[in-house]
């Protein structure tokens, strides 16, 4: 499958598994004590199921023109099926923002346990911990809350005078139950780190003296990205800008995404500045193929958006940006995230293969020893060995088997792992099953949903299983502190 079809392929599917979730989530709200949701609901449903339906006819007339470069009808098909993933994805977000005439439900546990460590950076660094909500707009946001209060009541500040802040991270109320969504939660919480302290302010006054300027507000604006997205690498890898990648794919065909906006630079470049500093961090490249991805995602775009005539001169133009960012504007961030004194990172890169290949077997990945390789090599060498007596070679044997004992699993790595089986499926879908039908796309959901319960639960199990470490560490502390028997 050619480049441009890939891409097609990818923002079909990730358009449909959102289009699952918020299917799956009128079911869980289901019909109220006396169907009094259900025509709200029915109403919802069938409108989705109308703009599937549109675009499932799309493929069957348009994919096979698609696939074929040479078919004299290739263009005009192409266009005709990014017209119809068009409509999808404003037919989606627009539905989406229907769910709030529904009654809202809550954020899941697995939340709070997935953003743990993101959550206890921002309480030590700020002495507070944020609320979480879902939203019916369909992207992720950070916002203090006494702001809206202040909007609609300009006398509050009189009546509080105590400096006040309440801030609130909102999700997709369709990710609600998605794990591999939640990391794009960091980000927003890179932002309310970053609001709090003025860093993007005062990065932006090295750059541009006049604060009053459009110039000022777009590099304050382009850092605040940046730092929010370097923040949420540094404790969770790289889930944050893969969850972002996600949700992007769905607003791909209808927005123009190959240059920086006023508030965000583009992503590309967001990509390539986490991509780098990840390889620093670890000395491995774990979003190349991400990277190279979103690349023909982005010169597709740029066709979509621009005349013949004008791509060189954007490419070169786009090329001399991101020079600028990782010239001037990122090692400014870099400072920033240093003064903080961010926790190590405990991305577990050895256990992410072995990870990978359990959750295709339908297996959680909460805790992991050594490879079974290694455990079979140490045990031929336990039997070769010589002991002195029977009580040396027991002791030898319980010793050995402590160190394969398995070991909870960092979040970030359990994360990344959901993501790089994510991944495999979209690649297994554009190769092994490239047509879009119901069938197709009901299965493909289904094995989203099953990545999804299998990364919650690990996450879970991981935090108990490290709970449950602590505690016996700390017992064992104060029993060799006391001269007691363990």
């Amino acid at each position: 499958m050619h480049g441009e079809a890939r891409v097609l392929h990818r923002v079909a599917l990730e358009l449909f598994d959102r289009s699952d979730r918020l299917k799956q989530y009128l079911a869980a709200i289901g019909p109220g004590a006396s169907g009094e949701h259900s025509h709200l609901i029915d109403t919802i449903r069938n409108a989705t199921l109308a703009i599937e339906s549109v675009v499932f006819d799309a493929f069957d007339t348009t994919w096979g023109h698609v696939l074929d470069r040479k078919s004299p009808d290739h263009a005009d098909n192409l266009t005709v099926l990014k017209e119809a993933l068009e409509r999808f994805s404003i037919w989606f977000a627009n539905i989406h923002e229907l769910l709030v005439y529904l009654p809202r439900l809550p954020i899941v546990s697995d939340t709070w346990f997935t953003l743990q460590q993101p959550l206890d950076v921002f309480h030590q660094l700020e002495k507070e911990t944020p609320s979480i909500i879902t939203g019916g707009i369909f992207n992720a946001f950070e916002f203090d809350f006494f702001d809206i209060m202040k909007e609609k009541l300009p006398e509050i500040e009189r009546i509080l005078t105590d400096k006040f802040r309440s801030d609130v991270l909102q999700i997709a109320i369709c990710d609600r139950t998605s794990p591999l969504a939640y990391p794009i939660l960091a980000h927003e919480l890179g932002h309310a780190i970053d609001s709090r302290r003025s860093f993007s302010e005062s990065i932006a006054g090295e750059f541009v003296l006049d604060k009053d300027t459009i110039e000022y507000a777009r590099v304050r604006n382009w850092c605040t990205e940046l730092f929010a997205d370097l923040f949420a690498a540094h404790l969770l890898g790289p889930s944050p800008i893969l969850a972002l990648i996600s949700m992007e794919c769905c607003f791909l065909p209808r927005f123009r995404v190959f240059w920086h906006s006023e508030t965000h630079p583009a992503t590309r470049c967001r990509i390539e500045v986490v991509s780098r500093y990840l390889e620093h961090q670890y000395g491995e490249d774990f979003l190349r193929s991400d990277r190279e991805a979103y690349e023909t995602a982005w010169e597709m775009n740029l066709r979509w958006n621009s005349r013949p005539r004008d791509r060189r001169q954007i490419r070169d133009a786009y090329r001399l940006s991101e020079d600028v960012f990782h010239s001037e504007f990122v090692p400014q961030v870099l400072e920033r995230i240093e003064s903080l004194e961010l926790p190590d990172t405990k991305l577990q890169t050895e256990s992410l293969d072995r990870c990978v290949k359990r959750i295709a077997t339908d297996s959680p990945v909460s805790a992991q020893g050594l490879s079974r390789e290694i455990l079979r090599e140490e045990i031929n060498k336990h039997r070769m060995k010589r002991f002195r007596s029977a009580t040396g070679r027991e002791k030898h044997f319980v010793k050995l088997a402590r160190a394969f004992t398995e070991k909870p699993l960092d979040v970030s790595t359990i994360l990344m792992a959901g993501h790089v089986a994510r991944r495999d499926i979209l690649m297994s879908e554009n190769n092994d099953r490239p047509e879009i039908t119901k069938r197709s796309v009901r299965e493909f959901a289904a094995t989203m949903r099953r990545i999804d319960e299998l990364i919650g639960s690990s996450v879970v199990t991981s935090n108990v299983h490290k709970e449950l470490v602590s505690s016996r560490s700390r017992k064992r502390r104060r029993a060799q502190g006391t001269g007691a028997w363990m």
